[in-house]
């Protein structure tokens, strides 16, 4: 077997040819500066992804898992890193994201998770940011060491797909280390809605209100102590500047597109 990488990059994906390989060849033009696998649970019913790079894992995903429990199955199963890092697989990344995710967290001791920046123009309108709830910032897309990722269980498979970030970052911080912003590692996140997120609202909201609650319920006499031990990580800019956005956000369009890279059979 093959030496283990320093970073795991995870997804998931269903029946989502062109969004997927953009997110690949995103990531095969821009971690040429890391050493890297990227592993992908297909949990397809039409199509089936292939791609020949060597460092690209395509697992199928039977039975179909909720997106915490998938991730959490990939880490355990097939994650290989020092490092794991998770992608929607609707995202593009930016040149050098790896780098400076790595690059920021190797030698804090004192910081557990690292969250990308990232642009979601269709939600939050044009600019990288980072987002907070109940004051504390979390991971939307993030990087952890695979090791911690085991030690806290990983994402809360109560939330399904709503809240599963927060889950692990509340984990993470319970542990009494950091979370830290990286404004150097950036995400496009295009925001393509599952078929089984949009397809019935009212069982969304349901799964958003458990997910939610479910954390409430373990972390809430917590949050107090959480803000006083991560004022010092919080990042100067929630948003960054435009001319930072403009340029990590031209630099991921410039590999939009390339669904040639990838074939699937029905």
């Amino acid at each position: 077997m093959d030496a283990a990488p320093t970073l795991s990059i995870i997804s998931g994906t269903r029946d989502r040819k062109e969004e997927l390989a953009r997110l690949i060849k995103s990531v095969v033009e821009h971690t040429c500066d890391v050493d890297w696998e990227l592993v992908i649970a297909d949990a397809g019913e039409r199509y089936h992804p292939w791609h020949p790079h060597p460092r690209v894992k395509i697992v199928p995903e039977r039975p179909r898992l909720w997106p915490a429990a998938g991730y959490n199955r990939l880490v355990r199963e097939h994650a290989r890193g020092e490092w794991v890092a998770w992608l929607n697989d609707d995202a593009e990344v930016t040149p050098r994201w790896a780098l400076a995710m790595l690059s920021a967290l190797s030698n804090r001791k004192d910081v557990g998770l690292g969250c990308f920046y990232f642009e979601d123009e269709g939600t939050y309108g044009p600019g990288f940011r980072v987002n907070d709830w109940l004051g504390l910032v979390y991971a939307n897309f993030g990087c952890i060491r695979r090791e911690l990722f085991l030690e806290v269980g990983g994402f809360d498979e109560r939330c399904k797909f709503y809240a599963m970030d927060n889950s692990l970052t509340f984990r993470v911080m319970d542990r009494g280390l950091g979370v830290l912003a990286v404004p150097g590692a950036r995400v496009v996140h295009h925001r393509h809605w599952s078929e089984r997120r949009s397809a019935d609202q009212d069982e969304a909201e349901s799964f958003r209100a458990a997910g939610v609650n479910a954390l409430m319920a373990d972390y809430e006499a917590k949050i107090g102590r959480f803000k006083s031990e991560q004022a010092r990580f919080r990042p100067a800019a929630m948003v960054l500047p435009d001319s930072v956005c403009a340029q990590a956000a031209g630099a991921a369009r410039g590999v939009a597109g390339g669904s040639e890279i990838v074939s699937g059979v029905a």
